[in-house]
């Protein structure tokens, strides 16, 4: 299987796919009719004001490779409500901000298949595992009735801990160190996937008595990464996380190469987004993001000669990554509240040996 930074560069790649690609709709010029236009700049006015909604989120991540004989499959669907305050942005990069104001209910089922008959989950789960979450106030709750039922080692009940005071302490330990700034990176790769990618309306759906309107953008990262402006920004984007992540193990010589093949593999990459958007209430009612990455053997092999950190030119692999959202009941669903009973775990529990002066 691949490393665990192994998944680094693909995530990344991931997510400014993703980001990108909304971007690219919120456009004066979007691509399309320009009522069309008109109707998606508005659904983002309204999304961006939604105080609460129902939602259930459905990711399916498919791996074929090579060692494996058959394609092995996870899942996992969150399905619950949050409420935050009209005021913040969900999309905040302010982890801090978001625990103070986001309020969440929900349940998690993850679909876990044995590999060669390995099982992955605890004995007892077979191959699901369900957990019961809330986020309420900064604090986050856990239900353990359910692992309890099938390992005894496990407590009953409702479980909560202050991740407020928990990720402050975090980050006076370890300091926040950040990410790297990525603003140039994806309005670059922004701007290559609106001039590159296939923007659509398609059929329209009925829900509800309301008409909804679907828009669909496809492409893919050969085409966005032609602009030498797109492919300069992506490599110097991996090259800043290679050097945050190897830094002293490799030299730059070697990681600027690195980066180079890993963004030639993300050439392998196409997409497809999809927003189903309501006409009379302009609200986003379902977006999908589907990816596939089929890297080119070659590609791999190359890697062979030069440093490679994450360790993909010893695997033949195929990855799915498709990611489904739902929202309903905008602005009425109920309170999220704490769970009753339920025992906090103080933080010294979970960091033994903090001091006040925030050492250990």
């Amino acid at each position: 299987m691949l490393r665990k930074q192994g998944w680094m560069v693909v995530a990344l790649l991931v997510l400014l796919l993703m980001f990108g690609s909304v971007g690219a709709w919120a456009q004066d010029d979007c691509g399309l009719a320009e009522s069309d236009c008109a109707l998606l700049a508005e659904s983002d006015a309204v999304m961006a004001q939604l105080g609460a909604a129902a939602f259930k989120l459905d990711t399916t991540f498919a791996l074929e490779y090579f060692l494996l004989p058959e394609s092995y499959t996870f899942r996992a669907v969150v399905d619950g409500v949050y409420s935050i305050p009209p005021e913040e942005n969900i999309a905040s990069d302010d982890v801090l901000k978001l625990l103070r104001n986001l309020n969440s209910s929900v349940v998690v089922m993850m679909e876990v298949p044995a590999i060669d008959g390995v099982p992955l989950l605890p004995a007892g789960f077979d191959d699901m595992l369900t957990l019961d979450l809330s986020l309420v106030d900064g604090i986050g709750y856990a239900n353990f009735d359910k692992l309890a039922q099938v390992d005894s080692t496990f407590p009953s009940g409702w479980y909560g801990v202050d991740l407020l005071e928990f990720y402050s302490t975090l980050l006076a330990l370890v300091g926040d160190q950040g990410t790297p700034a990525i603003t140039g990176e994806v309005d670059a790769l922004t701007r290559a996937i609106t001039e590159t990618s296939t923007y659509s309306r398609i059929d329209d759906q009925q829900r509800g008595g309301q008409t909804l309107a679907v828009y669909e953008l496809s492409g893919s990262m050969a085409d966005v990464l032609a602009d030498s402006r797109a492919r300069d920004a992506l490599e110097d984007y991996v090259l800043t996380t290679l050097e945050s992540s190897f830094e002293g193990l490799y030299t730059y010589a070697e990681l600027l190469q690195a980066s180079e093949i890993y963004t030639t593999l993300a050439e392998r990459i196409t997409y497809r987004l999809t927003r189903i958007v309501g006409e009379d209430d302009a609200y986003l009612h379902r977006f999908e993001f589907s990816l596939l990455f089929q890297p080119d053997s070659q590609t791999l092999l190359d890697l062979n000669n030069v440093v490679d950190p994450l360790g993909l030119a010893a695997l033949i692999f195929d990855i799915r990554l498709d990611v489904a959202l739902d929202l309903s009941s905008f602005n009425e669903v109920p309170l999220v509240e704490a769970p009753a009973n339920a025992e906090l775990i103080p933080l010294e529990d979970l960091l033994p040996g903090i001091t006040d002066e925030g050492g250990f």
